[in-house]
């Protein structure tokens, strides 16, 4: 496993889990995944193949089906699954994830 930075730097911000169908572009390669968790500053991702040329501090952007597009980098990688640290913090994406987790499972 790669990783940038400490642990403790990467999870300064509290993490919802879920599953979600999600795509994450790399290097112009779109690769299909599920959305494992997701804090304000990054999420965790299990990616449908793994990137074997693939880097640490490689520009990534996460879609999120009616959330949209997240631009970031690849943190950490460990086979199929990979961290993407945001380049912006999306507390309030957060937030709308959880309402719509909260209101799915209440359904």
């Amino acid at each position: 496993m790669v990783h940038v930075g400490s642990l403790e730097d990467q999870r300064r911000t509290e993490r919802l889990s879920t599953s979600a169908d999600v795509r994450v572009t790399i290097d112009a390669q779109e690769i299909n995944g599920t959305l494992f968790d997701i804090g304000a500053g990054g999420a965790k991702v299990r990616l449908s193949q793994t990137i074997i040329d693939a880097t640490e501090n490689i520009s990534a952007t996460l879609t999120i089906p009616a959330f949209g597009e997240f631009d970031g980098k690849i943190a950490w990688i460990d086979g199929k699954f990979v961290g993407i640290q945001f380049a912006e913090n999306h507390k309030a994406l957060v937030s709308l994830i959880r309402e719509a987790t909260v209101q799915k499972t209440a359904a």
